[in-house]
């Protein structure tokens, strides 16, 4: 089983298209269609074939590394429809689509498949050898020996499918979404910044925010902006906090976020506020960590 590292963006494009054109999606994606709606005119693409674009991904070496979405766009009309209605959003759904997947992953890593399938979505369960799907749609699926491949979605928003044609079989699933993370989602990166700022301090919120993607303390420095020293303090706390793990991989540390920490950037936990620290935040720091870079 190979579970994907982020969703993929022509499949995403062609999700998206569907669910303006259908209406659907509630009341979740209702910023998302008005800031569309705000924009310059636009035309949908010609109705999107997703298996096509499943078809393709399918076939990808072990399919461990989705396509760029420059290696997927299908036509001029469809690079149009990306860059008005995805484009500005990407960063952060892929950042999410990302977390999402390293969720899973440590889910997969310390349970197997019983224990991600069992828990990747209501509607999914797995009664070895038979994967079945209450959609309406897929019923039983029997992998029989065959590989399968599990891609988050953001669009694929009430129900997973799976697609089967290609040489591969892939299991989409939708990530779980609810109206604080919604609303992250379509916000500028500022007004996001602010509020993690206001409970946690605004550099410590920035690494937070950085921790979407597993980072050495120097990367995370860079990304930053700031000295490894000060990205080391900046983790310290964290790492206390429970919203981080380190470990070590050569000669470098390695900072991931826990299921505590995305839990905090996905669905808006209760923190302390008006000037409480955050628990383990009088917490000791290394020396090697106030040394200077």
């Amino acid at each position: 089983m190979t579970i994907a590292s982020t969703g993929d963006p022509a499949v995403e494009t062609a999700l998206a298209a569907d669910l303006l054109r259908r209406r659907s999606g509630g009341a979740i994606f209702g910023r998302w269609r008005d800031l569309v709606s705000q924009a310059a005119p636009l035309r949908l693409p010609s109705r999107p074939s997703v298996p096509d674009h499943l078809t393709l991904l399918a076939q990808a070496s072990g399919a461990a590394v989705l396509r760029d979405w420059t290696g997927g766009r299908d036509s001029a009309a469809d690079s149009d429809f990306f860059d008005h209605v995805l484009a500005p959003y990407w960063e952060r759904v892929n950042a999410y689509l990302r977390a999402d997947a390293e969720h899973r992953s440590r889910i997969f890593l310390g349970g197997g498949v019983e224990a991600l399938l069992g828990t990747l979505h209501a509607r999914i369960e797995w009664n070895s050898p038979v994967l079945e799907l209450d959609n309406g749609l897929d019923g039983e699926f029997h992998p029989r020996g065959a590989s399968l491949t599990v891609v988050p979605s953001l669009f694929l928003h009430s129900r997973p499918v799976v697609y089967t044609g290609g040489t591969s079989p892939v299991l989409v699933y939708p990530v779980p979404l609810d109206a604080v993370t919604a609303a992250a989602l379509w916000d500028e990166p500022e007004q996001q910044d602010r509020a993690l700022g206001a409970l946690m301090g605004r550099t410590r919120a920035s690494v937070l925010l950085a921790l979407t993607e597993n980072c050495t303390t120097t990367e995370l420095g860079r990304r930053l902006g700031i000295s490894a020293a000060a990205a080391s303090q900046h983790t310290t706390v964290l790492r206390a906090a429970g919203l981080i793990t380190s470990s070590r991989r050569l000669n470098a540390v390695v900072h991931s976020l826990t299921d505590l920490g995305l839990t905090l950037l996905r669905e808006g936990e209760e923190f302390p506020r008006d000037g409480e620290e955050l628990p383990g935040a009088d917490a000791e720091c290394p020396p090697e960590c106030r040394r200077a870079s």
